[in-house]
């Protein structure tokens, strides 16, 4: 996998978390590193996410419109799949809207980074150009 997720398909986590991550430090002038096992373990199931098998940005931001994030220091990363053991009074951070880039618009994605800051993305690593690229 890589350096961050370990053996655990979490890069939707990471990702989630560092565009949150961005968003907040835009807002309150601090950088606070979020909780990306929070994620994985309470997103799995009933918010449609599969943990370390793997989940969606979109599925995370959701669950974060109802729910606070917790710190990484609060709750750290294990890379694997665990019970949720998220506590409400700990949280730092919530999402109060979803936005969409329209895929392949330049423009659209230089115009969000520039009003909003750090875009959470999807890459489809599957493609064999992708894969053997150098």
């Amino acid at each position: 996998m890589d350096e961050w997720a370990g053996n655990c398909g979490s890069s939707w986590a990471f990702s989630s978390t560092g565009a949150l991550e961005g968003a907040l430090a835009r807002k309150t002038g601090k950088l606070i590193s979020l909780s990306e096992q929070q994620l994985v373990d309470c997103t799995r199931t009933k918010h449609g996410n599969d943990g370390c098998n793997g989940g969606y940005m979109y599925t995370a931001f959701k669950y974060l419109e109802n729910n606070t994030i917790e710190s990484e220091a609060d709750y750290p990363y294990q890379a694997t799949d665990g019970p949720c053991r998220y506590n409400e009074s700990l949280g730092v951070g919530s999402i109060r809207d979803i936005g969409n880039v329209t895929e392949g618009n330049e423009t659209s994605l230089m115009e969000a980074v520039a009003l909003i800051g750090p875009i959470s993305v999807a890459i489809d690593a599957s493609a064999l150009g992708f894969m053997f690229y150098r």
